[in-house]
This record gives structure tokens, C-alpha cells and sequence, in this order.
């Protein structure tokens, strides 16, 4: 048993209380590790160089694009710092809750060098839907797909100012 101090009252009590028995303010329980998972979305290779990963001023990992590191914290307010090389990529203050927390991240375009910028978990969930079929199943038409049917059937054909097909019905939009 170790005595800890109140929040509230600032007294020492037991870290076993469930509350002050002075004031009555409930002891908040520290969550140990709980998992940070800051993911850099995009395609591997897109950048290749290595992001070096800070936690409250600690060296706890480093990443490329396209990849996602998970670090165990005790459950709180944390300040995240990422870095390529001598360049602040992200600075900010995240708070972890005993579930853990996923952070994404994308590159955005900085005046002297790329810049991190955080995800929001709709943004990161959106995916183009099948106007037809509503199916999620869909692809892009390539660009040279595009080109080789326009060669082969002109203005007609089906993929002509198209974007996406559905893998499930077929559609072209």
C-alpha cells in the first residue's frame, strides 16, 4: 500500500481508497499501458524518409509512410512530437483513455518541407459507394486502361470521363 495525495484536498491517503475520506473527491486510477497507434496514412515508399516519433520528450519509435507504430502509455495527456530530421513534422497534445487511442495522420504540403496532419477517424472511414448498387467494392479505372480503349473504340467507349467501376454490378461513373 502507498499513500498518494488527494487531488482535490491535497492530504495523503491510501492508493487503495476509493475516495478522500477527507473531501470525499473520488482517487483517479492511473491506466497503464494503454496502446497509442499513430498510423501515417499512405502508400509505402511515398516518402522514404524516416519520421522519428517523440512521446512527452522520449524517443519511442520512428516510421516511414505507410506504416504505424503502437506504443504503450499510461492513460493520460500526452504531448506527441514527430520529426524528419531537423523538420517538426506534428506537435500535439492527445489524451489516452484505458481502450487505447488510433491517431492517423497524411502528408500535407509545408512552405519549407511536408507537413503531418491528423485524420479524423469519418474522414479516414470514407470510401466512394456504388451509385447504383450502393456496394463498397469498387475500383479505379486506370489511366491506361482509359487510353487503350480510347485508341481501340474512340469517344464511345464505356470508360471514357469515367473514374470508378463497381466490382459488384459492373457500373462505370
Amino acid at each position: 500500500m502507498a499513500l498518494i495525495k488527494c487531488s482535490e484536498c491535497g492530504k495523503e491517503i491510501s492508493d487503495k481508497a476509493a475516495f478522500c475520506p477527507s473531501c470525499g473527491c473520488p482517487v483517479e486510477k492511473e491506466v497503464q499501458n494503454a496502446p497509442i497507434t499513430l498510423w501515417w496514412v499512405g502508400r509505402k515508399g511515398d516518402s522514404l524518409r524516416k519520421t522519428t516519433v517523440y512521446i512527452d520528450d522520449e524517443e519511442v519509435a520512428t516510421m516511414k509512410c505507410g506504416s504505424q507504430v503502437t506504443v504503450l502509455v499510461n492513460g493520460a495527456t500526452h504531448q506527441v512530437n514527430m520529426y524528419q530530421g531537423k523538420y517538426h513534422l506534428i506537435s500535439e497534445e492527445i489524451t489516452v483513455d484505458s481502450e487505447g487511442e488510433v491517431f492517423a495522420y497524411k502528408e500535407v504540403p509545408g512552405f519549407t518541407h511536408v507537413k503531418l496532419e491528423r485524420i479524423s477517424n469519418v474522414e479516414l472511414n470514407r470510401k466512394p459507394h456504388c451509385p447504383t448498387c450502393g456496394s463498397d467494392k469498387v475500383k479505379k479505372i486506370s489511366a491506361s486502361k482509359k487510353i487503350f480503349e480510347f485508341e481501340m473504340v474512340g469517344f464511345a467507349g464505356s470508360s471514357a470521363g469515367k473514374t470508378f467501376e463497381c466490382k459488384t454490378c459492373g457500373y462505370k461513373w
